[in-house]
């Protein structure tokens, strides 16, 4: 018996969701960390209508509208500039005490190539079309690691309420989980 990829639960739960319904008042938005970031997944959320937040893990080739590479993925991000500041609370974690941080944020609109896969070469599939919200802490506290989120998302972001909406929607993903493994213990 074949055991499936780890990375298939993402697009299995998408299909286990099923067709987002289509209304103007309500939109389903996937939230996810670094394991959802695969193009089959993303893929799969444009099919069924479901919005995603996922935070980047690869640094990802772009590509223009015409299928021309276009640089990569956290450098392209990395060029842009802040839209703004907000302050964000971050729990304590091991070696780390709570703080609060002060983050900037920017944004830019993003194709992302398809990878290899068998049967499939690279940027032979369509690309995903996707806004990457930046949010990073310019100036951490001395000694400490600065914050740094590459979010992928599929809605088009261009203002900095827009850009603080999608980082504070993932931001509320540690509560989420937090709740999860409650209800498992």
């Amino acid at each position: 018996m074949l055991r499936q990829r780890e990375s298939a639960i993402w697009e299995t739960a998408t299909a286990c969701l099923g067709t987002a319904p289509a209304t103007d008042t309500i939109r389903w938005i996937r939230v996810c960390d670094h394991g959802a970031d695969n193009y089959e997944f993303l893929r799969s959320c444009a099919t069924e209508g479901h919005g995603y937040i996922v935070r980047a893990a690869q640094d990802r080739a772009l590509v223009d509208a015409d299928g021309t590479p276009a640089g990569r993925l956290f450098a392209t991000a990395r060029q842009q500039s802040s839209l703004g500041e907000f302050n964000l609370v971050l729990r304590a974690r091991e070696g780390q005490a709570a703080r609060t941080a002060r983050l900037s944020l920017s944004v830019t609109r993003s194709a992302l190539r398809s990878p290899w896969r068998p049967g499939h070469g690279r940027g032979t599939q369509a690309p995903i079309t996707c806004t990457v919200v930046r949010v990073w802490e310019a100036a951490p506290p001395a000694g400490v690691k600065g914050l740094e989120w590459m979010l992928l998302c599929d809605a088009a972001v261009t203002t900095l309420a827009q850009a603080l909406t999608i980082a504070l929607q993932y931001a509320t993903r540690w509560v989420v989980e937090e709740f999860h493994k409650a209800l498992k213990t």
